[in-house]
């Protein structure tokens, strides 16, 4: 298995500007693990032993809701660092991750990473706006699930995974299979199916192998609206 290099660590956002010398000693000290597309990366109800970082593939934390359904709550992609709420607070992981597509997961100790947080304030503070970004996560995604319209909470899902490219065209890289949509919309993947279609047949999005190009943005928006889609 490759070995993390200081390059790898600089490559991700939370380590950004952390100085050079403390990266190679963090990096001797860190290990990689690889997951298969659906496997477990971090169980709901676990205690927290490392921060991770995913390396490469893409992961989603998912919950199970009263009936028993999974939900998704959202994405993990490259560079991001997770599971450091449970490392910071003490309690048992409050969700899962799974993942989406083979994926490795750079770990860290939890000692080195609460001494990394100790040693760098600028670190702890990009924590405090990761924490900030899960409120309002949480809060968007209880609007979804708020949504009575099955296709309004697909319309809100792709809403929120739109993000402008270079060329400043809004489009969903690597686009999460119908089933992971399907979790993070709390429906059926028939239904996301039928929507998507319904998308592409009025020129608002447009398929691009796994690419989701969104034409109209205003209209998706426009859609994702409850009483917007009856």
């Amino acid at each position: 298995m490759a070995a993390i290099t200081v390059s790898d660590l600089q490559g991700y956002p939370l380590l950004k500007d952390v100085d050079e010398a403390y990266l190679a000693a963090l990096s001797s000290n860190m290990h990689m693990r690889v997951y298969d597309r659906k496997q477990v990366v971090l169980k709901k109800g676990e205690s927290a032993k490392e921060l991770m970082f995913l390396h490469s593939g893409q992961l989603q934390v998912v919950d199970t809701s009263n009936d028993g359904k999974d939900v998704g709550l959202c994405l993990i992609t490259v560079g991001s660092v997770f599971g450091h709420v449970a490392l910071i607070d003490g309690q048992p992981r409050s969700s899962s991750v799974v993942a989406t597509q083979p994926s490795s997961v750079a770990c860290l100790s939890k000692a080195l990473a609460l001494k990394l947080f100790y040693d760098h304030p600028v670190v702890m503070h990009r924590l405090l706006i990761e924490f900030a970004g899960i409120i309002r996560n949480t809060n968007s995604f209880r609007s979804v699930l708020s949504q009575s319209h099955a296709g309004s909470r697909v319309f809100s899902v792709l809403a929120s995974l739109m993000q402008p490219n270079v060329a400043g065209m809004m489009t969903i890289e690597k686009m999460p299979r119908q089933q992971e949509l399907a979790i993070m919309a709390s429906t059926s993947r028939e239904t996301v199916s039928r929507t998507i279609s319904q998308l592409i047949t009025k020129g608002i999005v447009e398929k691009d192998l796994r690419r989701l190009i969104i034409r109209q943005p205003e209209q998706l928006l426009l859609l994702a609206d409850d009483e917007g889609s009856r």
